[in-house]
C-alpha cells in the first residue's frame, strides 16, 4: 500500500504580505481615530480622556456685569461659557441707616448659580464678542473658585 501524504493546510496569521499589511491599516486607522478623538476632547470641552478641569474664567462685559464660569467656545463673534455664576450685591433696603454710616463701604456680595431667576434660563450663554472687555483665567485658590467648590459640594 502506497502512503499518500497529505499536508494541510497552515496558518500563518500577520506572516503573509496581505496580513501585515491589513494589521498596518488597521493600526494606522486606530491611531488617526484616537487623534481625532483627543482633538475634539480637547477643542470641545469634553473630559472624557480624564485630563485636568477646566480653568473657571472671568468674563467682564461692557455693561459691568461679570460672569464666572467655563469657556467652552469662543469664535471671533461669539463666546460661549457654561456653568456659571455671578455676583449680586444684597443691599439693606431699610433707610434707617445711622447719620455716620460709611457711604463708600462696600455691598455684601453673594455668588449665584444662572438658572435660578423668574425667566429660568439654561446654564449656557452665548455673548457677543462686542460686549466683552475681557476675560480672565482664575486661580483655583481664588475666592471665587473657592466659593462655586463649596456650593458644588452643599448642592449634593
Amino acid at each position: 500500500m502506497e502512503e499518500v501524504s497529505r499536508k494541510e493546510p497552515s496558518m500563518h496569521i500577520g506572516k503573509s504580505k496581505g496580513g501585515v499589511k491589513i494589521i498596518s491599516i488597521i493600526v494606522i486607522i486606530l491611531i488617526a481615530l484616537v487623534l481625532i478623538f483627543g482633538a475634539l476632547d480637547k477643542f470641545l470641552g469634553w473630559g472624557i480622556l480624564g485630563r485636568a478641569q477646566q480653568p473657571w474664567n472671568a468674563v467682564f462685559l461692557t455693561n459691568g456685569q461679570v460672569y464666572f464660569g467655563h469657556i467652552k467656545r469662543s469664535s471671533a463673534s461669539e463666546l460661549i461659557m457654561a456653568d456659571i455664576y455671578y455676583l449680586q450685591a444684597n443691599q439693606n433696603i431699610q433707610n434707617n441707616q445711622p447719620a455716620d454710616a460709611n457711604p463708600n463701604q462696600q455691598p455684601n456680595l453673594s455668588l449665584v448659580k444662572l438658572g435660578n431667576e423668574l425667566h429660568g434660563p439654561v446654564d449656557l450663554m452665548r455673548i457677543n464678542k462686542d460686549h466683552v472687555l475681557f476675560t480672565e483665567e482664575m486661580k483655583e485658590d481664588s475666592q471665587v473658585v473657592k466659593s462655586i467648590y463649596e456650593f458644588l459640594k452643599n448642592k449634593k
